[in-house]
């Protein structure tokens, strides 16, 4: 990151080191991080179940949790660099547009 910004590298771990305890704490707090251009961060609340031991077959409750791993949802210009979709693809008139383009894998 601070070879293609052109900024110090102690400068580039601070301002990611802030980002991350930013990013942490809102998360943390049950908030929502929407980065434009980059994706959605969000955390659901999982409630209390019963499983089974997968050694015993024993049933067994497992706690309610926070969850956050599975709550990324990519922007449609992610996908698009994912998929190896030029830019130059994606006009500036609106989503459904853009997620033609990236179904159709021009």
């Amino acid at each position: 990151m601070a070879e293609v910004s052109g900024v110090s590298k102690k400068d580039t771990e601070a301002v990611l080191k802030a980002f991350t305890e930013v990013v942490s704490g809102e998360l943390k707090n049950g908030g929502k991080i929407q980065l434009i251009g980059f994706g959605t961060f969000e955390v659901s609340e999982r409630a209390a179940r019963e499983g089974r031991n997968p050694l015993t077959g024993e049933a067994m409750k497992i706690a309610a949790a926070k969850k956050a791993g599975n709550n990324y949802w990519p922007s449609h210009m992610t996908k698009a660099h994912l998929c190896n979709i030029p830019l130059s693809c994606f006009p500036k008139r609106g989503q459904r547009l853009i997620r033609r383009a990236i179904t159709q894998k021009v």
